[in-house]
């Protein structure tokens, strides 16, 4: 069984602090996980095939992965003609994407998909090269000076800038570094739409189990820092972007207070209860 963490594709990793892999042990199998590239270094791609950067190279580290696991896995007393896949959350979403991708075909047997999919609408990501490159001040958009500038950065530099983009969707969040379809090159990952690819029937076909839990979100009380920080006293940036409802007009306020009486009613909206809505229910509604 191969394990891709989740986290958004932003963060978190395959380590046994976070998922620990000792009921399955109990279970007479092998267990594999991974780490990949995440966020900027992950994710970031450009249209122009000649800079080889088309994106997905997180995608392609869990191909790299997988490919280990078929040459090596008897080592360690597994079957490399028995291999499930399973993820939660964005590891979730990455493996219904290799269930999209060519380049994993052969490499597992199964999957099974907790609370996320290919689908979900954080996870398909747009370029965004420019806007990055623009917010440590350079101002082209020619995409190969671009690269050129972004391969100056510090790498610590770059990781930093992911807190400070916001979201397209939900302004009040990070922005989601995700999969995106590439322009057609020899190393592909994916060059059409997850949707496109299954309303086709273009995936690769394997036995799948998925589903969610509820009130998975009280998960997310496990990181008492992050969710005692979480205050929303603006709900005006929990608006989505693509509304066109410009923050401070009286349109926005009159929605800023909708969304504050339908979700929480009279209730602190940092109270933890409110924070396991915010991952569950709002999700649910915008899927």
């Amino acid at each position: 069984m191969v394990w891709v963490h989740g986290g958004g594709f932003l963060c978190g990793s395959g380590n046994s602090d976070m998922y620990n892999p000792e009921y399955l042990l109990t279970q007479n199998v092998v267990v594999v996980t991974f780490n990949y590239r995440l966020g900027i270094l992950g994710f970031l791609g450009f249209e122009d095939k000649s800079l080889e950067v088309p994106g997905n190279a997180g995608l392609k580290d869990m191909v790299m992965a997988l490919k280990w696991v078929q040459k090596n896995i008897s080592q360690f007393g597994g079957d490399p003609n028995n291999v499930t896949v399973f993820g939660h959350s964005a590891g979730s979403a990455a493996v219904n994407f290799l269930m999209l991708s060519p380049t994993a075909k052969g490499l597992f047997h199964r999957t099974i998909l907790l609370s996320g999919t290919a689908t979900s609408f954080w996870a398909i990501g747009v370029k965004c090269a420019q806007q990055i490159a623009s917010t440590l001040g350079c101002s082209s958009s020619n995409e190969r000076e671009i690269l050129d500038f972004l391969r100056k950065q510090d790498a610590e530099k770059l990781v930093k800038v992911q807190d400070i983009l916001k979201d397209e969707v939900v302004p009040a969040k990070p922005r989601f570094y995700c999969p995106s379809v590439e322009t057609p090159n020899p190393t592909a990952f994916i060059t059409e739409r997850p949707l496109d690819l299954l309303k086709s029937g273009n995936f690769i076909k394997v036995p799948v189990m998925l589903g969610y839990t509820s009130e998975e979100s009280i998960f997310f009380e496990f990181f008492q820092e992050i969710v005692s920080s979480h205050k929303f006293t603006n709900l005006e940036e929990t608006i989505p972007y693509d509304w066109g409802i410009k923050m401070g007009s009286k349109a926005s306020k009159l929605m800023a207070n909708e969304i504050r009486k339908h979700y929480f009613g009279d209730k602190d909206p940092s109270a933890n209860e409110c924070i396991q809505n915010q991952y569950t229910v709002c999700h649910n509604h915008c899927n």
